[in-house]
């Protein structure tokens, strides 16, 4: 218990020293373009930043904290994979009418697959990204991976041994694993509607 703790506080430091790198590196780059006298350049910069921003809040409210804790961590401090996650509108998966916690567990389950079955190489790390949708009828979840992988056979057989039994359910899956879509239909009221 004592180490579980440890390794969730270390993990905790890293990631927010990882922060705090990012936002000395932003503000070296402002303080150049302002020195430079560029205020497009600052604008865009500032843009740039503001739409990291509401990304990053967007999953920090994704509502199941063992899911948005590894989004974070792995986002920045993977050397192996470039995670990017995009999160269409507000989303809370915990007030969702589905089973939040098997649906994050079942994340993290294929982007550790994803990460551990990775072609290892010189250069730029594979990216994988993986969009959260969700209407009144269904979660869907996209993975585009781009990058070379060991056997995509192997984590073809991978996602579909950890999705048996979730809530999230293929709806198509690239045999090279480089598109899969995933969806969760939420549970409806006796009166068809859906609890959202």
């Amino acid at each position: 218990m004592e180490r579980s703790i440890h390794a969730l506080q270390q993990t905790a430091i890293h990631t927010l020293n990882h922060h705090r790198h990012d936002w000395m590196n932003d503000l070296q780059v402002l303080y150049g373009y302002i020195r430079m006298n560029k205020p497009d350049k600052i604008i865009q910069y500032v843009e740039k930043i503001r739409e990291r921003m509401v990304m990053e809040s967007r999953i920090s409210k994704l509502g199941i904290p063992s899911l948005v804790l590894f989004f974070h961590s792995l986002r920045t401090g993977s050397q192996t994979l470039q995670l990017e996650v995009v999160v269409n509108g507000e989303l809370n998966l915990s007030e969702l009418p589905l089973q939040a916690d098997k649906v994050s567990d079942t994340l993290i389950g294929l982007i550790n697959a994803y990460r551990f079955g990775i072609k290892p190489k010189w250069g730029d790390a594979p990216k994988l990204i993986v969009t959260i949708n969700a209407d009144e009828r269904a979660l869907s979840v996209d993975f585009e991976f781009q990058g070379e992988l060991n056997a995509s056979e192997e984590l073809y057989r991978q996602f579909k041994e950890k999705l048996a039994g979730s809530p999230l359910q293929p709806i198509s899956m690239d045999p090279l694993m480089t598109r899969v879509k995933l969806q969760a239909e939420l549970r409806r009221l006796n009166g068809g509607t859906s609890c959202l």
